[in-house]
């Protein structure tokens, strides 16, 4: 049995009932007015936006700010971009400054020898420091150096840590 509800909708239409025995409701079909927009409640169009030529735009007190206060606002500009330059220079000069001191020490000492014909660079090592352990005084003389292995030709000059 159907109710009053059911037959219908809230603005007194009649509705169809949708799916059968599940009761769901269908929304009323509206039909368009006659002479009139259907997509706007009211069915007509809302008036243009009117123009009024008796006040200029722009012109005349009280429309817009007054000269002073863009100027102050001007101002209030500049000294937050003089502020955030500073801030930015000193940000600047701090990672320098970290950055400068992470870095190792001046250089130690050094000095410059020729390989003889015949000699390897852990006989060089041992050569230029006798009381320092071999291993640590090749991998120095390959980073001075730049090279890559430990064949060395005779009549090269090394750079070597000095004594």
């Amino acid at each position: 049995m159907r109710t009053a509800v059911e037959v219908f909708g809230s603005m007194g239409n009649p509705v169809d009932v949708v799916g059968g025995p599940s009761g769901r409701l269908a929304r009323p079909v509206r039909k368009p007015r006659a002479g009139g927009d259907s997509r706007r409640p009211g069915g007509t169009r809302r008036p243009a936006a009117g123009v009024d030529y008796h006040r200029v735009r722009g012109a005349g007190p009280g429309y817009g700010q007054h000269p002073l206060h863009r100027v102050e606002q001007a101002r209030i500009g500049l000294v937050t971009l003089a502020i955030s330059a500073l801030l930015t220079a000193v940000v600047v000069a701090g990672l320098a400054f970290i950055a400068q001191s992470r870095t190792p020490g001046p250089p130690s000492a050094t000095e410059t020898v020729q390989v003889q014909s015949g000699e390897s660079l852990s006989q060089v090592a041992e050569r230029v420091a006798p009381g320092i352990p071999v291993r640590d005084t090749v991998s120095r003389i390959a980073e001075l150096n730049g090279l890559g292995g430990a064949d060395v030709v005779a009549g090269r000059t090394l750079v070597v840590p000095a004594r």
